[in-house]
């Protein structure tokens, strides 16, 4: 079986949403902070980019983005998908851009990946930020990639391990911060 899904951000407090799986549990930074983009569960009109984005197709700007605030730091670029349970995982998928043109793209990242550690919930709200190190710890990586400049184009990367959660994190990023359009993790 294979299943293909997509981000989600962390739920807000008090919201009761579908009990379906894949969920962000982890989330380090998104532009449009500390606004959500749902209210009671529906998408509102808030100008912010979490996951719930991907999860819901809630639309900011045209696009149904993770974007990374403008000149983030790289230690809060990053959030983390959970599975539900240990599967799989043959290959993730990722579009690296995350808004027109250049401006929001993640043009080297990693993706590790965890059977049993979900890393910390976030969203980092004060400075300094803690070190990505000390964010992944517990993680293994599977995946570093660079696009360079074709960060507008969908990358398969082929992964073959056991996880139950998967990290992304934005390692280089455009002229104004990192973006992901969509993360697809295919499982057995």
């Amino acid at each position: 079986m294979t299943t293909t899904s997509t981000t989600a951000a962390p739920y807000p407090a008090g919201m009761t949403l579908p009990d379906s799986w894949p969920r962000v549990v982890g989330q380090g930074s998104w532009y449009g902070m500390p606004s959500e983009k749902l209210t009671n569960g529906q998408c509102n009109g808030a100008y912010s980019f979490t996951a719930y984005n991907q999860l819901y197709g809630c639309v900011s700007g045209g696009r149904k983005s993770w974007l990374g605030p403008d000149f983030g730091d790289m230690d809060a670029l990053w959030f983390t998908l959970d599975l539900g349970s240990v599967q799989t995982v043959q290959s993730i998928t990722i579009f690296p851009n995350g808004f027109h043109g250049e401006a929001y793209t993640s043009n080297e990242y990693e993706l590790l990946i965890s059977a049993d550690v979900p890393g910390p919930r976030g969203p980092y709200t004060s400075t300094p930020y803690p070190p990505f190190s000390e964010t992944s710890q517990g993680f293994t990586q599977v995946v570093q990639s660079s696009c360079g400049q074709k960060c507008s184009q969908e990358y398969v990367h082929q992964v073959n391990r056991a996880a139950r959660y998967i990290m992304f994190h934005a390692i280089q990023t455009g002229a104004h911060s990192a973006g992901v359009e969509y993360l697809h993790v295919n499982t057995e």
